[in-house]
């Protein structure tokens, strides 16, 4: 479903998700695993979330 939008869409979206996940200066591993989840979702890895622009 997602891997048919472009790559920096996806991108875009998960590193969204680790904004919000950051917000508060805490990354809870519950969240770690959200992210990790979703990346693969996406068709990304976890560099993707943390790799710059």
């Amino acid at each position: 479903m997602f891997v048919d939008m472009d790559i920096d869409r996806r991108r875009t979206l998960l590193r969204r998700l680790v904004q919000i996940a950051e917000a508060d200066y805490v990354l809870d591993p519950r969240e770690s695993l959200l992210i990790q989840k979703t990346a693969e979702t996406l068709g990304l890895s976890m560099m993707d979330a943390f790799a710059p622009k």
